[in-house]
């Protein structure tokens, strides 16, 4: 199975045993496969692994995110991670002085989110060109793995405002290192992509769905009912969750195969009570801001909802 490219907040990787057992009950083996709000993508890399996508259509809402999959699909790969490497070469400065080699770290990291914000503003971001969406991504991919937790925040004006990241020596000192995946895990997704016949898009979740059709697989992971949205500049609102779910009783009444992933709040589960769906609350760990016990095991959270349309 493919990993996801990025670091990502919420992070599906939990949610494949109840995925599998949902799609153990249909017949068909493969599908047309459609995720409106993809993020890091984990079900979709899980599912094309299991070689049960023949057809993919991923969307978001971030245009950035959208052109970084693209542009592992369509560039040179080989070239992308030697200019990735280069950049992570000039960030690793003074690795003998650990003081001075975080200050100019974090010099490096504010030069790429003044690139990245230049790239990604909306006056820019729709004319950009090959070599400058070659650039952005590997920006996004950058900031992404040396930003504070992975976080990705955006500010009311659409630009990226999450802070250099950092550890801390047992003696105080600050420091910070990029570990981001190989070569191997890009060529993945690239053949995952190809393999799928992925179709990208970066639309409203309705304009993604409007296409699907009679056994079509949909799977919605927006953001949570109860969470402040800082994915993006836009808002998701509860008026936007009751459009959400009039689109998934649009799509079980079609004959779509439809799961989601929201919050166990209250509100939440009384809003998608309806005869259309299956409701389960899962246990979850969380992804982003997870603290380790002294075992090393990660500290289980709250449960949410996994919401299917009936069978």
């Amino acid at each position: 199975m493919t990993k996801p490219l990025i670091k990502w907040s919420g992070r599906k990787t939990y949610l494949t045993p109840y995925v599998d057992e949902y799609l153990s009950k249909l017949e068909k083996k493969q599908f047309t496969y459609y995720e409106p709000f993809m993020g890091s993508g984990a079900i979709y890399f899980y599912l094309s692994g299991q070689k049960k996508i023949k057809e993919s259509y991923l969307n978001d809402s971030l245009k950035e995110l959208v052109i970084l999959y693209q542009t592992v699909e369509n560039s040179d790969l080989y070239r992308m991670m030697k200019n990735i490497n280069n950049e992570i070469t000039r960030y690793m400065l003074h690795p003998n002085d650990r003081k001075k080699d975080y200050r100019s770290k974090t010099k490096v990291f504010k030069e790429w989110k003044n690139e990245f914000n230049s790239l990604i503003m909306p006056v820019s971001i729709d004319n950009l060109g090959r070599n400058k969406k070659i650039r952005l991504s590997i920006l996004f991919l950058l900031l992404n793995y040396s930003c504070f937790n992975g976080v990705y925040r955006k500010t009311s004006k659409g630009l990226f405002n999450v802070p250099h990241g950092r550890t801390s020596t047992k003696s105080g000192i600050k420091d910070n290192n990029i570990s981001i995946p190989d070569l191997s895990i890009f060529k993945n997704a690239k053949k995952d992509f190809k393999d799928t016949n992925a179709n990208f898009s970066s639309v409203d979740f309705k304009q993604a769905l409007s296409t699907v059709k009679k056994g079509d697989i949909v799977y919605l992971d927006p953001p949570y009912y109860d969470s402040v949205n800082y994915y993006n500049e836009i808002d998701f609102t509860q008026e936007n969750q009751k459009e959400l779910r009039d689109e998934m009783i649009r799509l079980a009444e079609l004959g779509a195969h439809v799961m989601m992933s929201n919050s166990k709040s209250r509100e939440c589960k009384k809003l998608f009570n309806s005869p259309h769906f299956d409701i389960k609350e899962i246990p979850v760990t969380r992804t982003i801001q997870r603290k380790k016990k002294a075992n090393h095991q990660y500290k289980e959270d709250k449960k949410e909802l996994f919401i299917t349309s009936c069978l």
